[in-house]
């Protein structure tokens, strides 16, 4: 994003970033990303190109700086949480509040998700909570594939809920999360 120090309290500035983002919200779900121009943007939100520079250098960035935001607010989640880092305990309260987070910018996840948006955000994202929820150095064989089976099933629960248009509430998801989870780690610790 480029350097607007000062410019956030700007009426005009927020009205304009206001703008642009809803223009490419609007594009990104008519268009997809790959067909998605700065002119189309700047067209749709009718500023000039000089404005969109302003705030992005371009489509990438203006994508990036959405998805960082969208990541960075887990991560604000994680660390107000727990501060000194994970335990067990801090897991479900923290997998609440991701599915707060998203059921709250649904209308994002659902399109960065979709066939029209960026197929590695969740990746990226869940990757990010990975590195955020599970910071002990050292780990067994065995704890390294218990993280990948939960992570990869948390992120499949999102996928799904996502292109389930979020059928279920955030706390049916958050039951079936937990049912998942404990059937699959006692199971696991059965076979091990």
């Amino acid at each position: 994003m480029n350097d607007s120090k000062g410019k956030e309290n700007d009426v005009r500035y927020k009205a304009a970033e206001e703008k642009i983002r809803t223009a490419f919200y609007e594009l990104l779900r008519e268009e997809g990303f790959q067909k998605v121009t700065v002119r189309m943007i700047v067209e749709r939100a009718g500023i000039n190109r000089s404005t969109f520079y302003l705030h992005y250098q371009d489509k990438y960035d203006l994508l990036e700086s959405i998805e960082e935001e969208l990541s960075g607010g887990i991560a604000g989640m994680a660390m107000k949480m727990a501060p000194g880092g994970f335990d067990a305990a801090a897991i479900l309260p923290l997998s609440k509040e991701i599915i707060r987070w998203v059921w709250e910018n649904r209308e994002w996840f659902s399109v960065l998700d979709g066939p029209n948006g960026d197929p590695g955000f969740l990746p990226r994202h869940a990757e990010r909570m990975r590195a955020l929820m599970y910071s002990k150095a050292v780990m067994t064989v065995e704890e390294e594939y218990i993280e990948a089976v939960m992570i990869g099933m948390v992120l499949q629960f999102l996928r799904t809920w996502i292109r389930r248009d979020f059928a279920e509430s955030p706390e049916e998801l958050q039951a079936l999360i937990m049912k998942t989870a404990m059937g699959v780690t006692h199971r696991i610790g059965s076979i091990v």
